[in-house]
């Protein structure tokens, strides 16, 4: 579920971040992530969704990476994006889950 940025809930949903994650970004980031369709994982794209900028979003997404959740793409062409693949993972689950019941509050 992706939270509107004029919302409480987003808000809520940055402050609970910071609290597990050290950063306020990375469960809204998360979540986005959990829900997108294959080939839509980059950067500008999940701004967009959760209207943050780009450079909110492309440290959460190489955190994630190194993590080992996320597999960067081989570039194709003189695409300067840079897109990543879901790795299977319950964590997925839990971010949408979380999101979903700040959503709720």
């Amino acid at each position: 579920m992706i939270i509107e940025q004029t919302s409480a809930s987003f808000e809520e949903a940055l402050r609970v971040s910071r609290l597990l994650f050290g950063n306020q970004d990375r469960l809204l980031v998360a979540a986005a992530v959990a829900e997108a369709e294959a080939g839509s994982i980059y950067a500008r794209n999940i701004a967009e969704q959760l209207g943050i900028t780009d450079n909110r979003v492309a440290p959460q997404l190489a955190s994630l990476e190194r993590a080992g959740l996320l597999v960067r793409l081989p570039r194709v062409g003189g695409e300067r994006r840079v897109y990543y693949e879901r790795v299977a993972s319950s964590f997925w689950e839990l971010c949408a889950s979380l999101t979903a019941e700040i959503a709720a509050r």
